[in-house]
């Protein structure tokens, strides 16, 4: 069994720690993991993307980076950013994002264009409503937009471990002064993807 998946966002959103806590509930299930970054001008709000891959059997993963068509999964916190890693999907992958859109320091997007090219590019997507979720959450949904997503692809049942596994992994790598909250998003998200089930 192998399964790839790309998380991608801006600099700020949390894109690392979703590699690290996918990883972590993938080892305590007993599979080999290997993640990899690509970091951009993260800190001026640049692309942040995480190749996380996953396998029982170590050999089978030789690079860390994905290629075109390759990736089982895509979760990705900001609109522009699901186009830009829309080719790593493989035929039949599920695609998990965001409707927001963050601008980097250098201009602006049409972000109602970029939605209806993606809506025709992937038509199978998931398009969270992310914007709504962080103005119910004004102090705290932009920092748990992360988990927010994680919540929505582990209620899609398409990750090789459960939602519950994945929870457990929150719950060991998350800093206690920041679980309640990262709970909360995750169990909103689990939330909203079952609710379209």
């Amino acid at each position: 069994m192998e399964y790839n998946i790309v998380i991608a966002g801006t600099g700020g959103q949390g894109t690392v720690l979703a590699s690290k806590l996918l990883a972590g509930a993938a080892m305590k299930k007993g599979l080999f993991a290997r993640t990899s970054e690509t970091i951009g001008m993260a800190q001026r709000g640049g692309s942040v993307t995480s190749h996380v891959r996953f396998s029982e059997n170590p050999a089978a993963i030789s690079s860390p980076i994905l290629g075109l068509k390759t990736a089982d999964m895509l979760i990705v916190m900001e609109l522009a950013e699901t186009v830009r890693v829309l080719p790593l999907i493989k035929e039949g992958g599920a695609i998990f994002t965001c409707n927001n859109a963050v601008f980097p320091i250098t201009g602006s997007y049409d972000a109602s264009e970029v939605l209806e090219y993606l809506q025709k590019a992937a038509p199978d997507a998931f398009i969270a409503d992310c914007i709504n979720f962080m103005q119910k959450n004004k102090t705290t949904g932009t920092k748990t937009l992360n988990v927010f997503m994680l919540g929505i692809a582990a209620a899609s049942g398409e990750l090789p471990f459960s939602a519950d596994e994945l929870e457990e992994s929150i719950r060991k790598i998350i800093s206690p002064r920041f679980l309640e909250i990262n709970l909360t998003a995750f169990n909103a998200g689990k939330k909203l993807k079952e609710g379209s089930i």
